[in-house]
């Protein structure tokens, strides 16, 4: 099972892996991806592809081809390739220009996997009927932060949980929050657990927890929670 951490510019690979992380976002020869293999980290490539305020593809297919095939040429084959970011969050019909993203990216590496990052769940976000991005990438992540200003919001997960399962997603994973940007806050690490027991078990592939330095904040500077994220790595 994929454990995942979103990073930015933090190298510590080792760290990540010591806490029991076995993916992190960036890799491939773009990023990092030798270092953090030889940490026990797999990369993710990072495909900034799309445009989710203008709702357009922003890469030419032959730059995405030439992106997978460089991985290939050193024999990095089977890798995921993560592209754009919450691709609904503005309305924008996303899931036929993932499609074909994802088909540029399977007709150079078969066995290559295409990833994004969807915020359909996100409270406050327009309420969408089914999974509108279904289909379109071989993996949709849901992130979901329940930690505001109050008590965490776990029953926002768990709704999403019930139309995920409703609109028949199989290949999907979940995103935790462990970081503070307003209007969410650092959950405590009763918090982080409970993020995770909510939706433990109920079909995801894998996971991943944001993040490790967003902002410049670093989760090594939360001691409880890195103890947190070491316990649901072990489950």
């Amino acid at each position: 099972m994929v454990r995942g951490i979103f990073r930015y510019t933090s190298t510590d690979f080792a760290a990540m892996h010591s806490v029991g992380f076995n993916a992190a976002t960036d890799g491939g020869v773009q990023d990092h991806g030798d270092i953090e293999a030889a940490a026990g980290i797999t990369g993710m490539v990072w495909v900034d592809a799309y445009n989710n305020s203008t709702c357009v593809q922003t890469m030419s297919d032959s730059t995405i081809a030439g992106l997978v095939q460089a991985n290939v040429n050193a024999g990095h084959r089977g890798l995921r390739y993560e592209v754009g970011d919450e691709p609904t969050a503005n309305g924008c019909n996303a899931a036929p220009v993932y499609s074909h993203i994802t088909q540029i990216v399977h007709g150079i590496d078969p066995t290559a996997k295409t990833w994004t990052a969807d915020d359909q769940f996100q409270e406050g976000n327009p309420s969408l009927p089914g999974v509108p991005m279904k289909g379109s990438v071989d993996i949709l992540a849901f992130d979901v932060y329940p930690c505001e200003s109050g008590p965490c919001d776990y029953a926002t997960i768990d709704s999403a949980v019930r139309q995920i399962h409703s609109a028949g997603v199989t290949n999907w994973e979940f995103i935790l929050q462990d970081f503070s940007s307003s209007p969410w806050r650092w959950p405590s690490p009763a918090e982080v657990v409970a993020q995770f027991d909510h939706w433990k078990g109920k079909g995801a592939i894998g996971y991943w927890v944001y993040a490790w330095d967003y902002q410049g904040q670093q989760v090594t500077a939360q001691p409880g929670n890195l103890g947190a994220l070491a316990e649901i790595n072990s489950q």
